[in-house]
């Protein structure tokens, strides 16, 4: 009779990701992202500057377990600005008239959702350092970020595709405004994909 108890509570244990069945795992990734901003700068008629939409590139290093994974990247987004006029007027941003580039650090944390055939569905959440880069000036700003990520086992490889929502203080100084202009939050949707070597 306890030999089948402790066989049942062995059986929920696993089931509920109480005990780690499988070893874990480091891996080293290399990234490619695609990530559209909105918000930074806006007056009362609706101008708007914000960063140009644009390609990101990063590395990657997690320590996944059946269940949950963590993980630390850096990743380069280099850009420029992007002014959006209902108006037909322009917005003169004379301090920020050379590129805009992005260096993010960002720590995470990822927890199985389901799985999907010898995959799974992982949401992730963790916070951002970003440091802009405009006119040689640094702007380092905080933020926050939540998704989901696909994996797809290949061997000694994983394949991670993902999407991702973000939050952050507004790029700009309010020194380069006129107090007409508000600094809204900063947001910013990503999609992209990951390949993992396994260690």
């Amino acid at each position: 009779m306890s030999t089948f108890l402790c066989r049942v509570l062995a059986m929920t244990a696993t089931g509920f990701g109480l005990t780690t069945p499988l070893a874990a795992q480091w891996s080293l990734g290399a990234a490619g992202s695609y990530t559209d901003f909105h918000g930074g700068a806006r007056d009362q008629p609706g101008v708007t500057a914000e960063p140009s939409s644009r390609f990101e590139s990063g590395i990657s290093v997690r320590h996944s377990s059946p269940h949950w994974e963590f993980g630390l990247s850096v990743s380069w987004a280099p850009g420029h600005l992007s002014t959006r006029d209902s108006t037909g007027q322009a917005l003169q941003i004379d301090a920020l008239s050379v590129g805009f580039t992005r260096y993010r650090l960002a720590p995470s944390i990822s927890r199985k959702l389901f799985g999907v055939g010898a995959g799974r569905v992982m949401a992730v959440l963790g916070p951002v350092l970003d440091l802009w880069n405009g006119d040689d000036q640094a702007r380092p700003r905080l933020g926050g970020q939540i998704g989901a990520a696909l994996e797809a086992p290949l061997g000694s490889w994983v394949l991670r595709n993902f999407v991702m929502f973000g939050v952050e203080e507004s790029p700009f100084n309010a020194d380069e405004f006129g107090p007409t202009i508000r600094r809204p939050a900063l947001q910013a949707f990503s999609i992209g994909m990951e390949l993992q070597l396994k260690l």
